[in-house]
C-alpha cells in the first residue's frame, strides 16, 4: 500500500493561522521551477506558493497559493527541489519525500502507478529509498536525482536525452542507479563482444551450408 502523509483539513488551517500569527519564518532553503516554488525555515518546515496544478504544492488539493503556505504534512525538512510537475522533499533522517505529477514516466520513485490521473496532492514517503541514508535530492523538468550517503547517485523519471545517466532512453518508475563511465564502457565492450560472436557463428553456419550443396 501506498505510504501517503496525510493531515485533516482543520489541522492545516490552524497551521496556516499559527504561522500568521507568529513571527515570520527565518528561510534556510529554497528553489524554483516552472510555475511554482518551496522553501524550507530553520525549524525544518516546508513552505510552498504558485501554481497548484497536479498538487505540486503538496497541501493534498490542486489550488493556487499566491502566498508562502505551510505544508502540514513535512516536517524535520532540511532540503527541497522542484521540477516542472513535481516536487521533492528530503528530512533530517535522510528519507524523500515526493508529491505532484507523475506524468506515465515515474518521476516521484514509486514503483507503482497512480490511477487519479497519476497525481500525488499529498507528500509521499519513497519507501525504496528507505534502506539508504540520501544527502542530497534534485529535479530536472521531468527526472529526479538523488545522491546517498554511500556515494550512490540513483534517478528515475524522463529518460529523453539520457537525462538519467542510465545508459539508455527508457524512462524509470523506479530509483536506479547511474552507471559510471566505466561501467557503460564495460557494458558496451559485452554488447560488441556479443555481437561479434553471433555475426562469426552465422558466416560458419552460411559457409557449412554452402559446402553441404552438390556442385
Amino acid at each position: 500500500m501506498p505510504t501517503a502523509v496525510r493531515v485533516p483539513r482543520e489541522h492545516v488551517h490552524g497551521a496556516a493561522a499559527g504561522a500568521a500569527a507568529g513571527a515570520t519564518p527565518r528561510f534556510t532553503r529554497c528553489c524554483g521551477a516552472r510555475n511554482h516554488s518551496l522553501a524550507v525555515c530553520a525549524r525544518g518546515d516546508v513552505y510552498s506558493f504558485g501554481s497548484g496544478d497536479m498538487g505540486v504544492l503538496g497541501h493534498g488539493d490542486c489550488r493556487d497559493r499566491l502566498r508562502p503556505s505551510r505544508v502540514a504534512a513535512l516536517e524535520g525538512i532540511r532540503e527541497v527541489a522542484a521540477g516542472w510537475h513535481h516536487s521533492v522533499c528530503l528530512d533530517s533522517r535522510g528519507r524523500v519525500f515526493t508529491f505532484g505529477l507523475d506524468g506515465g514516466q515515474g518521476v516521484l520513485g514509486h514503483a507503482d502507478r497512480f490511477v487519479d490521473d497519476e497525481r500525488q496532492p499529498w507528500p509521499r514517503l519513497v519507501t525504496s529509498l528507505l534502506s539508504e541514508v540520501v544527502l542530497e535530492v534534485a529535479c530536472g523538468a521531468h527526472h529526479t536525482v538523488v545522491r546517498t550517503e554511500r556515494g550512490a547517485m540513483l534517478t528515475c523519471g524522463e529518460g529523453r536525452k539520457g537525462a538519467l545517466g542510465t545508459g539508455g532512453f527508457e524512462s524509470n518508475y523506479e530509483l536506479l542507479p547511474v552507471l559510471d563511465k566505466l561501467e557503460t564502457i564495460s557494458r558496451l565492450q559485452r554488447e560488441r563482444d556479443a555481437l561479434v560472436a553471433k555475426l562469426r557463428l552465422s558466416a560458419e553456419e552460411s559457409m557449412e551450408h554452402l559446402s553441404l550443396e552438390p556442385q
